[in-house]
Protein backbone atom coordinates (compact mmCIF):
# COMPACT_ATOMS: atom_id res chain seq x y z
CA UNK A 1 0.00 0.00 0.00
CA UNK A 2 2.58 2.25 0.69
CA UNK A 3 4.01 1.97 -2.93
CA UNK A 4 0.80 2.73 -4.25
CA UNK A 5 0.94 6.26 -2.44
CA UNK A 6 4.36 6.69 -3.36
CA UNK A 7 3.88 6.91 -6.73
CA UNK A 8 0.13 8.25 -6.88
CA UNK A 9 -1.26 5.22 -8.33
CA UNK A 10 -4.75 6.42 -7.08
CA UNK A 11 -4.75 9.48 -9.32
CA UNK A 12 -3.60 7.40 -12.40
CA UNK A 13 -6.39 4.85 -12.18
CA UNK A 14 -8.61 7.52 -11.07
CA UNK A 15 -8.30 10.05 -14.19
CA UNK A 16 -7.61 7.04 -16.77
CA UNK A 17 -10.58 5.44 -16.70
CA UNK A 18 -13.75 7.43 -15.09
CA UNK A 19 -16.83 5.35 -14.53
CA UNK A 20 -18.77 7.36 -11.77
CA UNK A 21 -20.17 10.44 -11.60
CA UNK A 22 -19.94 11.14 -8.39
CA UNK A 23 -17.13 9.25 -6.48
CA UNK A 24 -19.25 8.27 -3.19
CA UNK A 25 -18.51 6.34 -1.01
CA UNK A 26 -16.06 4.32 -3.43
CA UNK A 27 -13.71 6.11 -6.23
CA UNK A 28 -12.23 3.50 -9.38
CA UNK A 29 -9.09 3.01 -7.54
CA UNK A 30 -10.94 1.84 -4.35
CA UNK A 31 -12.27 -0.96 -6.71
CA UNK A 32 -9.81 -1.72 -8.83
CA UNK A 33 -7.67 -2.22 -5.78
CA UNK A 34 -10.45 -4.28 -3.78
CA UNK A 35 -10.94 -6.65 -6.96
CA UNK A 36 -7.02 -7.05 -6.88
CA UNK A 37 -6.11 -7.27 -3.13
CA UNK A 38 -9.05 -9.83 -2.79
CA UNK A 39 -7.41 -11.53 -5.35
CA UNK A 40 -4.00 -11.87 -3.65
CA UNK A 41 -5.62 -12.48 -0.59
CA UNK A 42 -7.13 -15.95 -2.56
CA UNK A 43 -10.38 -14.99 -3.11
CA UNK A 44 -11.17 -16.85 -6.18
CA UNK A 45 -14.55 -14.95 -6.97
CA UNK A 46 -15.82 -11.72 -6.33
CA UNK A 47 -17.90 -13.03 -3.31
CA UNK A 48 -14.82 -14.03 -1.48
CA UNK A 49 -15.10 -9.79 -0.69
CA UNK A 50 -17.67 -10.34 1.45
CA UNK A 51 -15.22 -12.33 4.04
CA UNK A 52 -12.89 -9.89 3.40
CA UNK A 53 -15.04 -6.72 4.18
CA UNK A 54 -15.75 -8.85 8.13
CA UNK A 55 -11.98 -9.64 8.69
CA UNK A 56 -10.38 -6.81 10.68
CA UNK A 57 -7.24 -7.52 9.74
CA UNK A 58 -7.38 -7.57 6.38
CA UNK A 59 -9.11 -4.00 6.76
CA UNK A 60 -6.18 -2.87 9.20
CA UNK A 61 -3.58 -4.27 6.13
CA UNK A 62 -5.48 -2.12 4.09
CA UNK A 63 -5.78 0.99 6.13
CA UNK A 64 -9.49 0.78 5.29
CA UNK A 65 -12.64 1.45 7.73
CA UNK A 66 -14.80 -0.25 5.00
CA UNK A 67 -14.12 -1.42 1.68
CA UNK A 68 -16.92 -2.05 -1.51
CA UNK A 69 -19.26 -4.97 -1.44
CA UNK A 70 -19.00 -7.85 -4.23
CA UNK A 71 -22.02 -6.99 -5.80
CA UNK A 72 -20.66 -3.35 -6.08
CA UNK A 73 -17.21 -5.29 -7.31
CA UNK A 74 -19.95 -6.66 -9.92
CA UNK A 75 -21.53 -3.89 -11.22
CA UNK A 76 -18.57 -1.57 -11.15
CA UNK A 77 -16.84 -4.72 -13.78
CA UNK A 78 -20.17 -4.47 -16.01
CA UNK A 79 -19.11 -0.70 -16.84
CA UNK A 80 -15.87 -1.07 -18.31
CA UNK A 81 -15.54 -2.14 -22.19
CA UNK A 82 -12.72 -2.83 -24.53
CA UNK A 83 -12.09 0.93 -24.35
CA UNK A 84 -12.09 1.82 -20.71
CA UNK A 85 -9.88 -1.33 -19.99
CA UNK A 86 -7.34 -0.16 -22.51
CA UNK A 87 -7.67 3.61 -20.86
CA UNK A 88 -7.15 1.92 -17.07
CA UNK A 89 -4.34 -0.13 -19.02
CA UNK A 90 -2.47 2.69 -19.80
CA UNK A 91 -3.15 4.93 -16.05
CA UNK A 92 -1.34 2.12 -14.94
CA UNK A 93 1.43 2.07 -17.31
CA UNK A 94 2.04 5.88 -16.15
CA UNK A 95 2.41 4.74 -13.09
CA UNK A 96 4.70 1.93 -14.19
CA UNK A 97 6.89 3.95 -15.52
CA UNK A 98 7.73 5.94 -12.11
CA UNK A 99 8.64 2.46 -11.24
CA UNK A 100 11.32 2.20 -13.63
CA UNK A 101 12.64 5.91 -13.48
CA UNK A 102 13.11 5.19 -9.45
CA UNK A 103 15.82 2.07 -10.70
CA UNK A 104 19.73 2.99 -10.30
CA UNK A 105 21.42 3.21 -13.91
CA UNK A 106 22.33 -0.02 -15.41
CA UNK A 107 19.51 -1.46 -14.17
CA UNK A 108 18.15 -2.44 -17.57
CA UNK A 109 21.52 -3.35 -18.87
CA UNK A 110 20.49 -7.16 -18.32
CA UNK A 111 17.64 -9.15 -17.34
CA UNK A 112 17.73 -12.44 -15.34
CA UNK A 113 15.09 -15.13 -16.29
CA UNK A 114 14.41 -17.41 -13.48
CA UNK A 115 13.23 -20.74 -14.37
CA UNK A 116 12.84 -24.64 -13.62
CA UNK A 117 12.76 -27.46 -15.81
CA UNK A 118 9.63 -28.99 -13.50
CA UNK A 119 6.99 -30.07 -16.32
CA UNK A 120 3.03 -30.46 -14.97
CA UNK A 121 1.27 -32.72 -16.72
CA UNK A 122 -2.63 -31.16 -16.80
CA UNK A 123 -6.10 -32.66 -17.81
CA UNK A 124 -7.94 -29.63 -18.66
CA UNK A 125 -8.39 -28.70 -15.36
CA UNK A 126 -10.17 -25.20 -15.12
CA UNK A 127 -8.08 -22.61 -13.78
CA UNK A 128 -8.68 -20.63 -10.89
CA UNK A 129 -10.08 -17.20 -13.08
CA UNK A 130 -12.32 -19.33 -15.30
CA UNK A 131 -13.72 -20.77 -12.16
CA UNK A 132 -14.50 -16.79 -10.73
CA UNK A 133 -15.28 -16.10 -14.01
CA UNK A 134 -18.26 -18.95 -13.73
CA UNK A 135 -19.12 -17.77 -10.10
CA UNK A 136 -19.35 -14.17 -10.75
CA UNK A 137 -22.08 -14.65 -13.67
CA UNK A 138 -23.90 -16.98 -11.17
CA UNK A 139 -23.90 -14.42 -8.51
CA UNK A 140 -25.20 -11.35 -10.26
CA UNK A 141 -28.30 -13.28 -11.04
CA UNK A 142 -27.80 -12.25 -14.76
CA UNK A 143 -30.87 -13.32 -16.88
CA UNK A 144 -31.37 -14.84 -20.25
CA UNK A 145 -31.05 -11.16 -22.07
CA UNK A 146 -27.86 -10.61 -20.82
CA UNK A 147 -26.12 -13.04 -19.65
CA UNK A 148 -23.81 -13.43 -22.38
CA UNK A 149 -22.68 -10.00 -22.09
CA UNK A 150 -22.40 -9.75 -18.40
CA UNK A 151 -20.12 -12.32 -18.31
CA UNK A 152 -18.14 -11.39 -21.70
CA UNK A 153 -17.34 -7.53 -19.52
CA UNK A 154 -16.10 -9.74 -16.42
CA UNK A 155 -14.28 -11.50 -18.21
CA UNK A 156 -12.85 -8.58 -20.44
CA UNK A 157 -12.03 -7.30 -17.13
CA UNK A 158 -10.10 -9.94 -15.34
CA UNK A 159 -8.37 -10.75 -18.43
CA UNK A 160 -7.10 -7.42 -18.93
CA UNK A 161 -6.50 -5.81 -15.60
CA UNK A 162 -5.64 -8.54 -12.53
CA UNK A 163 -2.40 -9.38 -14.62
CA UNK A 164 -1.49 -6.03 -15.43
CA UNK A 165 -1.61 -4.74 -12.05
CA UNK A 166 0.20 -7.91 -10.72
CA UNK A 167 2.98 -6.67 -12.80
CA UNK A 168 3.15 -3.40 -11.91
CA UNK A 169 3.43 -4.78 -8.31
CA UNK A 170 6.47 -6.77 -8.67
CA UNK A 171 8.65 -3.83 -9.31
CA UNK A 172 7.59 -2.60 -6.40
CA UNK A 173 8.64 -5.47 -3.95
CA UNK A 174 4.73 -5.86 -3.09
CA UNK A 175 4.51 -9.05 -4.32
CA UNK A 176 6.34 -12.15 -3.65
CA UNK A 177 5.11 -16.13 -4.68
Amino acid sequence: MQSIKQLDLRKYINEAAPVFKLNLPFNETDHVLNIYMNSLAGGAWLDHIEIRRTDEAYLNALGAERIPGPTTAGDFCRRFDSVKIMELTQGINRARRQVWKQQPDGFLDQATIKADGTMVETYGEITRLKQSIRQMTVSFGAGPADFGQRKQKIQDFYSNLLPLLKTFALPCGRVKR
